[in-house]
């Protein structure tokens, strides 16, 4: 009997234990509701837009000073949104970039008289005169690609109506699949005496080395396309080298002639000064070109060549001696 009226006793205590803990938290719970509601309750009472004055600690408030109290409520919910549209952003960012990496590194690498020749590419070569042209290329394929510039190219007339240029471009560019890049170019005129050529003129690009195998003049070229020399000074070196042309007649020729307005010469003493040293220079390198398969030729012919031409007096400064 005593060992089963301590398990009774043990079990009402039990009871009466449960039921007491339940009901206490069941009035926390309703306590923390009612908090809950009373809170919400004072956040909807500042949220409303009050009249146009309203008492507040004994002093008068306008509308416009109860806007941020008023409205900062209402707008957190927005601004929690923009601020998750902020970070889905960041963070689909990278996964955008890797893509479009990935997508021009899978570019196709053409050549530029390859690719034409295959029919990858459209070019269409208008000069607007000897100085400058305008290359308009479209890719013909359904697939962007990237095309390697030539460093040097000639320009030849389709109906043999004006003179052969030369210019040089270099780099790559990427076009999308059927769309039209165009690029101004500057050019020089590597055939002294022929007409000039015009927009109307039906030109074609060619690879340098189909009009020429002097280094020289395919120096030049590529300068003039890196931009490293002006148009005008690369003009006269080109002339020099192709034509022959000494530097007293380069001196005497006349861009404008008139008997009313007078002369204007085609070339400045500077312009004259730096081409003769662009001859020099590109000479120097072809020479270095032709003797690289023996270093000490190659060594001792770029010495001798420097020395002589250091020693030797300039021909250019000599024709402005007496002026």
């Amino acid at each position: 009997m005593f060992a089963s009226g301590v398990v009774s006793d043990f079990g009402e205590n039990r009871f009466w234990a449960t039921f007491g803990g339940s009901a206490i938290g069941i009035i926390g719970h309703a306590s923390s509701v009612l908090s809950t509601l009373g809170f919400a309750r004072q956040i909807f009472r500042w949220s409303r837009v009050p009249s146009h004055f309203q008492f507040i600690e004994d002093r008068v408030v306008s509308k416009h000073q109860m806007t941020l109290r008023s409205r900062f409520p209402r707008l957190f919910p927005l601004v929690m949104l923009l601020a998750a549209l902020a970070i889905t952003t960041l963070v689909q960012t990278p996964s955008t970039n890797a893509a479009e990496a990935t997508a021009v590194v899978a570019d196709q690498v053409l050549e530029w008289f390859a690719a034409a020749e295959a029919g990858q590419i459209e070019v269409k070569f208008i000069p607007k005169d000897a100085t400058v042209a305008m290359v308009l290329v479209k890719n013909l394929t359904d697939k962007p690609v990237t095309i390697k510039l030539p460093e040097a190219f000639a320009a030849v007339p389709i109906n043999a109506q004006g003179m052969m240029g030369g210019g040089g471009m270099g780099g790559m560019m990427r076009v999308a699949p059927e769309k039209q890049m165009k690029m101004r170019v500057a050019t020089v005129c590597l055939e002294h005496g022929k007409p000039d050529p015009n927009p109307k003129m039906a030109y074609k690009m060619i690879p340098v080395a189909q009009f020429t195998s002097d280094a020289r003049v395919i120096g030049i070229c590529q300068m003039l396309g890196h931009n490293l020399v002006t148009q005008n000074t690369a003009q006269a070196a080109a002339w020099h080298l192709t034509d022959n042309l000494s530097w007293e007649k380069l001196a005497s020729k006349n861009r404008v002639e008139s008997k009313y307005t007078g002369n204007v010469s085609f070339f400045t003493p500077f312009e004259l000064r730096q081409a003769l040293t662009l001859v020099s220079e590109v000479t120097l390198r072809a020479d270095s070109m032709k003797s690289s398969l023996s270093s000490s030729t190659a060594s001792s012919s770029s010495s001798s060549s420097t020395s002589s031409s250091s020693a030797s007096p300039n021909p250019v400064d000599s024709l402005y001696e007496n002026q």
